[in-house]
């Protein structure tokens, strides 16, 4: 039960973070939080039934930020999106 408690809570906090971080771009915040949390889902769910382990899969922080406020912000594509 602990186990459990302490992987949703390691998890849960990407929920806010991730979409703070890519909404910079000029994306719709409430759009993020919903591709994130289906992100994780399905990741989840592909790791439990395909690989048959018990790990739990989010979208990497390093990856994002790197892009936003290493690329995109250099090169001016923040908020430019289609």
């Amino acid at each position: 039960m602990l186990a459990g408690l302490v992987t949703f809570l390691t998890m849960a906090y990407i929920i806010a973070v991730n979409p703070g971080i890519l909404s910079e771009t000029g994306m719709d915040a409430g759009a993020l939080v919903t591709a994130t949390c289906l992100a994780a889902a399905v990741g989840c769910f592909a790791m439990g039934f395909m690989a048959n382990l018990p790990f739990a899969l989010a979208s990497g922080m390093g990856l994002n930020a790197f892009c936003i406020y290493g690329s995109f912000k250099k090169v001016e594509l923040v908020g430019k999106w289609l």
